[in-house]
C-alpha cells in the first residue's frame, strides 16, 4: 500500500540514506545514534535492503563504503557516498553487486552523537 511505501521511504531517511544526483549517500542524524550503534556508539550496527542488496551500517576506524561484487571480488571506496556508476548497478537490480557496507568512522559517530534528536 501507499503507506507501507511512504514508512520504508522514510526509514531510509531516519537511518541517513539518500540519493543525491543519482547517488546513493548515507549522512546519518536523525534516529538517535545508539538507536544503529549501541549505547556506546561503537558496538551497533543497523541492516536493511535497497534494490534487493543487503546493506551494512556499523562503525570503523574512519568512513567507508565496501561493495562486494558477485564475482567474488570488493572495492573499498573513501567516505560515505557510493559514485553514480555503482549507484546505478544497485537501482537496475542488476545483481552486479551483492552487498554493501557502510563503515561510520570515529568522527562521524561523534558528529551524529552531537546533533542527533533526543528520545
Amino acid at each position: 500500500t501507499g503507506q507501507v511505501k511512504e514508512e520504508i521511504l522514510a526509514r531510509f531517511g531516519e537511518l541517513g540514506l539518500h540519493v543525491t544526483e543519482g547517488r546513493l549517500v548515507l549522512a546519518p542524524g536523525l534516529l538517535p545514534a545508539d538507536e544503529v550503534l549501541g549505547a556506546d556508539g561503537r558496538d551497533g550496527s543497523a541492516e536493511l535492503t535497497v534494490c534487493a542488496v543487503p546493506v551494512r551500517i556499523e562503525t570503523g576506524t574512519r568512513d567507508s563504503v565496501t561493495v562486494e561484487r558477485a564475482d567474488g571480488t570488493s572495492e573499498m571506496l573513501d567516505g560515505l557516498e557510493l559514485d553514480a556508476e555503482r549507484s546505478r548497478e544497485v537501482f537496475a537490480r542488476a545483481g552486479t553487486i551483492t552487498r554493501i557496507r557502510w563503515i561510520l568512522g570515529a568522527d562521524t559517530v561523534a558528529a551524529w552523537q552531537r546533533t542527533a534528536p533526543l528520545d
